[in-house]
């Protein structure tokens, strides 16, 4: 698997995508992204129960995707929320009752085939090109 963390998730300042761990704020309400090799790097903020880490990103926490052990054909690491071309679909990358499996537009679902691995090619993604999923 060649993904830099486990979770990505679309900045909240910028837009950006951001890679590495997961972290929910639950006093804050808030979602966070910490990049890889930043999470034993923290300092902590004068409120009781925060903490502040070097490397983290607030992000839209609809956007918080996790990586699942498959690469596209091009080497790239597939998460939850990505839109791929299979030979003969334009498909979802989601997660469903503890499997990894793919979705088409109207949500019926299909199995991932590791001997089909070397077809599948990501695309875009439902939070940035949502408008691919439209295409026939």
């Amino acid at each position: 698997m060649s993904n830099p963390g486990k979770y990505r998730g679309l900045r909240l300042d910028n837009g950006e995508w951001v890679y590495g761990w997961y972290v929910y704020s639950e006093q804050l309400n808030a979602h966070y992204i910490v990049e890889a090799g930043f999470q034993s790097n923290y300092t902590c903020v004068n409120s009781p129960g925060i903490i502040y880490v070097q490397g983290s990103y607030e992000v839209r926490p609809e956007t918080v995707g996790q990586s699942t052990p498959l690469d596209d054909k091009k080497g790239r690491g597939m998460y939850a929320g990505d839109i791929i071309k299979a030979v003969d679909a334009i498909l979802v990358v989601a997660w469903h009752f503890n499997r990894w499996v793919m979705k088409d537009g109207k949500g019926r679902i299909k199995e991932f085939r590791q001997i089909d691995q070397c077809f599948y090619e990501i695309i875009g993604d439902i939070h940035t090109t949502p408008q691919l999923m439209e295409q026939p």
